[in-house]
């Protein structure tokens, strides 16, 4: 495909058609709207605007130009991993599913697996979340990326679901397999967004990544490959920062809930103090 020169236009005007996107945008909101068809409004429009987004960075400009710009795969990479996945969760599906029978025992057999509680969990939601990232921009995978349609599509698939379990096991405004204290996700996210800034300058200050197959591409508009690569380091490093501040706003809020729910000694006596998950360890 002829890639035209980049105007910020193309931000709204570039389109492609991508198949892989198309059919998992498909079958993600078309199965979410047969199960959420009495969930209320709000939850109906996150989950739509999440599939709206990801239909953008698929077939929208980050799809068009992603092979071309480093900061616009960058762009891609980001809304894929967090704002996508937010949006999905927000409209709680699990809610959705569970809300038909065989939906309901279907989750309640799965939450009751070793496996479902593992993958749920923080260390491992953390893991995965942080070194996705790490492992695309500084192993092999990046460049494969770049050169293979087929690594491309699968990989955009992968940061979604990868963002997905994450924010699912984070938000837990679905019924999740263990709930924990919000202040123990509020935590670990200020953690995370440092992590999110480390790799933000090591691809700063950093060699360039496939430089050879930049070179190649003889591009002779828009910034120089090593000013590109600076820009997409800025793209994952504050845009990264901003887009974590709704969920850090979200875990606040529900630490305060559960602080009143759990609350069942005196109004000054701290909440965890009698709350059996954490009392032990205190003590």
């Amino acid at each position: 495909m002829t890639v035209p020169e980049f105007t910020a236009a193309a931000l709204i005007d570039a389109w492609r058609f991508d198949a892989v996107t198309v059919l998992a945008v498909v079958v993600v909101g078309g199965g979410y709207a047969v199960v959420a068809r009495a969930r209320p409004l709000h939850d109906r429009v996150f989950f739509t605007s999440g599939c709206a987004l990801w239909l953008w960075v698929g077939c929208g400009f980050p799809g068009v130009f992603g092979g071309q710009l480093f900061w616009a795969r960058a762009l891609g990479v980001v809304v894929s991993l967090t704002v996508i996945p937010l949006l999905l969760a927000a409209g709680r599906p699990v809610t959705a599913i569970a809300s038909g029978r065989g939906g309901r025992r279907l989750l309640l057999r799965a939450a009751g697996t070793r496996g479902v509680r593992v993958a749920t969990s923080p260390q491992v939601t953390s893991i995965v979340f942080l070194g996705v990232p790490w492992l695309l921009y500084l192993t092999p995978w990046y460049r494969a990326v770049l050169e293979s349609a087929a690594v491309d599509a699968l990989t955009g698939l992968l940061l979604v679901a990868v963002g997905s379990l994450y924010y699912y096991a984070r938000l837990q405004i679905d019924p999740v397999p263990v709930r924990r204290h919000a202040g123990v996700s509020l935590l670990i996210t200020v953690g995370e967004s440092l992590g999110d800034g480390v790799l933000g300058v090591v691809l700063w200050q950093g060699p360039m990544l496939a430089a050879a197959y930049y070179q190649g591409l003889h591009r002779d508009w828009g910034p120089s490959p090593r000013t590109d690569q600076t820009i997409g380091a800025g793209v994952l490093w504050i845009l990264g920062d901003v887009l974590s501040l709704p969920l850090l706003l979200l875990l606040m809020r529900r630490m305060r809930d559960d602080d009143r729910d759990h609350r069942t000694t005196e109004p000054d006596e701290p909440w965890f103090l009698t709350d059996p998950r954490f009392a032990d360890r205190f003590r």
